[in-house]
C-alpha cells in the first residue's frame, strides 16, 4: 500500500512537532501557510545544490534528507549530515550566515518537506510566535547529532568505527541503508555488512 502524501500533511506534521515545545494557535498555522512552502519530494531529488544562494531551512516532516558531497579524490559520495523527521538542514552555516553550506541537500527517501525562508523568521508581527526559539531548536538538534557523529572520525579502525556508530546512533543505523551508513561514517560497504552481522 503506497503512502499518502499531501502538502497539508507536511504542514500539520510540522505544527504537531512545534506543539510539543509551545502552545500552538491558528496564528502559527497562518504564518506557516503564508510564508513557507510544502514539498512532496521523491528519492534522490535535490532541493539545494552547493553554491546556490538560497537562504532556507528544509524541515523534514516525513522522509530523510542528507547533505551529500562527491569527493573527487576518493571518487565516491560522502554524506556530511542526515536529517530524519523533525530535523532540518540549513542552506547556509546558520540563519545569520551568508556562507553557503557545503554539499547538496538531497532527499534519501520520498517524503514531505517544508522549506522555511530565513526572512520569514524575522517578520514583524509574528515574532511573538516564538520563531527564534523554533529555529534555535533545529540548530541545537542538528548540533547534537553532529556531536555524536564527530567522535567516529577519530576511530582509526573501520570496524570499531562502525560498531560505535551502531551503538551511539541506533536511530540512524535503523533507518539508513548499508551503503548510506558507509558513506556517512567513511567505511566500506563490506565493513558495514560484517559489522551488522556482529550486532
Amino acid at each position: 500500500m503506497s503512502k499518502y502524501y499531501s502538502k497539508t500533511k507536511a504542514f500539520n506534521l510540522l505544527l504537531n512537532y512545534w506543539s510539543k515545545h509551545r502552545p500552538i494557535s491558528e496564528e502559527h498555522a497562518r504564518w506557516l501557510k503564508e510564508n513557507c512552502t510544502a514539498h512532496i519530494v521523491k528519492s534522490e531529488q535535490i532541493l539545494y545544490a552547493e553554491g546556490d544562494r538560497q537562504k532556507k531551512i528544509y524541515f523534514v516532516s516525513e522522509g530523510i534528507l542528507a547533505r551529500r558531497k562527491l569527493t573527487p579524490k576518493k571518487k565516491k559520495q560522502q554524506l556530511l549530515a542526515i536529517a530524519p523527521p523533525t530535523y532540518g538542514l540549513f542552506t547556509t552555516k546558520h540563519t545569520h550566515s551568508l556562507t553557503p553550506a557545503e554539499g547538496d541537500i538531497v532527499a534519501l527517501r520520498s517524503g514531505l518537506i517544508v522549506s522555511i525562508p530565513y526572512t520569514s523568521l524575522a517578520l514583524e508581527g509574528f515574532k511573538h510566535l516564538g520563531l527564534d526559539e523554533f529555529s534555535r531548536q533545529l540548530v541545537n538538534k542538528k548540533k547534537a547529532l553532529l556531536d555524536k557523529l564527530r567522535p567516529l572520525a577519530f576511530e582509526r579502525d573501520a570496524m570499531a568505527r562502525y560498531l560505535r556508530f551502531a551503538r551511539d546512533l541506533p536511530e540512524l543505523c535503523s533507518i539508513l541503508w548499508q551503503q548510506e551508513q558507509a558513506d556517512l561514517i567513511d567505511v566500506s560497504i563490506s565493513t558495514v555488512q560484517r559489522g551488522f552481522s556482529r550486532l
